[in-house]
């Protein structure tokens, strides 16, 4: 019988050709994800706050079983992640966090060869995250124009998937403003 541990881990590995050059929907079709497809983007584009789970997957996979597969599509996500950072491509959200922690900060834990770009990605993210904290209340601003009254302050529960990612900024750096 096969465990569902394996059976998930199978099923990262199958999609692991499909999802190098674009990522999945948000939900599946017909019990399988397919090529993510919004409007006014390209199809696959790394974009929304959905992006960051493969590149999660694909590093979890490889903590479990340390397969060189996992760690080159995860290497390559870090690439991808980086280029959305860097060009400050669709960052204007609260769910940085969901992106990078999985994205950047889980490379910089599984491979000290890329720990400086892992680490760069990853505090360029916590950097541009900060710019939604709003200190004298202590929140992120979930979403809305930071620079609107009438939309500041407003916050979720999903607000505190960024914390992992401030955690480790903080960690790494020292910084407490994280």
């Amino acid at each position: 019988m096969t465990t569902p541990l394996a059976r998930a881990l199978r099923t990262v590995r199958a999609n692991i050709v499909p999802f190098s050059a674009a990522y999945p929907g948000d939900c599946t079709v017909a019990g399988s994800y397919q090529v993510r497809a919004l409007p006014g983007h390209a199809n696959g584009a790394n974009v929304g706050w959905t992006t960051g789970f493969w590149p999660g997957m694909l590093w979890l996979a490889y903590e479990l079983e340390g397969d060189e597969a996992y760690k080159t599509a995860g290497l390559r996500e870090l690439e991808r992640f980086a280029v959305r950072i860097d060009g400050l491509s669709d960052v204007e959200t609260h769910d940085l966090g969901f992106l990078y922690t999985l994205s950047a900060a889980a490379p910089w834990r599984n491979v000290p060869e890329m720990r400086a770009e892992a680490r760069r990605v990853a505090l360029a993210a916590a950097d541009h995250l900060m710019t939604r904290f709003l200190e004298p209340v202590g929140i992120i601003q979930a979403w809305g124009n930071l620079g609107d009254p009438s939309q500041c302050g407003r916050t979720i529960i999903d607000s505190l998937m960024n914390l992992p990612l401030l955690r480790w900024a903080s960690g790494v750096t020292g910084d407490r403003r994280y």
